[in-house]
């Protein structure tokens, strides 16, 4: 089962995926992320595909173009062709393909995990528009999968803003104005959309849970990897 994560820049998402999968695995459950996944899949979808077969550099195309047919209206929303981030599309057009080849092989049994999802994809490219509003975030995840397990770390504001400026890789460029600070216009649309979108989905019965950023890192590792555990014993 794929688990995605979302929440604001400096929520803590990299540092608590690290954390479960520490746990998961000694406890005897596969993690793998969806990387390496979606790459088996794709070499063997190379042996059977004929387009693919003499080929490799196809084989992202071929499975962002099956991944719009799809989904067409998610394609749209994190394609972003008003953007001028080329690099944020490249990202976005990136895990299409990974999760199209991840879809064609079994996940039983497994945990495999996403930093950064597809609801938090399409929140960050929502949030770049200052017209955005609360029915475009619930538009865009009424049209994601509710199969996917929904990992959504809530943190203020403030305190993302805060950890941004301390790691090692700052603000993440498109929470940055031009002279290097924070957005804070973007900070706050982010997680205003992100909300809105967690509330239809969690109405929705999509699988589900929220972490409070503030906590120790190890301990919400801990506790996701308990729901984790009991989310794949609930679909053996």
């Amino acid at each position: 089962m794929i688990f995605e994560f979302a929440g604001l820049p400096g929520c803590g998402k990299s540092t608590i995926w690290r954390e479960a999968s520490l746990v998961l695995k000694n406890s005897g459950i596969r993690v793998e992320s969806l990387r390496s996944h979606s790459r088996r899949s794709m070499v063997e979808r190379r042996k059977t595909i004929r387009f693919l077969r003499k080929n490799a550099e196809r084989a992202g195309l071929y499975g962002v173009v099956k991944f719009a047919e799809q989904n067409p209206d998610t394609f749209m929303t994190l394609l972003d062709p008003d953007s001028k981030d080329t690099s944020h599309r490249m990202w976005s057009l990136e895990l299409m393909a990974q999760l199209w080849f991840s879809g064609l092989e079994g996940h039983a049994g497994m945990a495999i995990l996403l930093d950064e999802g597809l609801l938090h994809r399409g929140m960050s490219c929502l949030a770049g528009h200052s017209a955005s509003n609360k029915v475009d975030a619930e538009s865009f995840a009424a049209d994601l999968n509710l199969d996917h397990g929904l990992v959504v770390v809530d943190c203020p504001v403030d305190l993302s803003v805060e950890r941004c400026k301390l790691r090692q890789g700052g603000l993440p460029g498109g929470f940055a104005l031009e002279g290097g600070e924070a957005d804070p216009g973007k900070f706050q649309r982010f997680d205003s959309l992100l909300n809105a979108a967690t509330q239809l989905l969690s109405d929705r019965g999509a699988q589900l849970i929220r972490l409070d950023a503030t906590r120790q890192p190890d301990d919400l590792g801990r506790d996701l990897a308990d729901w984790i555990g009991q989310r794949l014993v609930s679909i053996s």
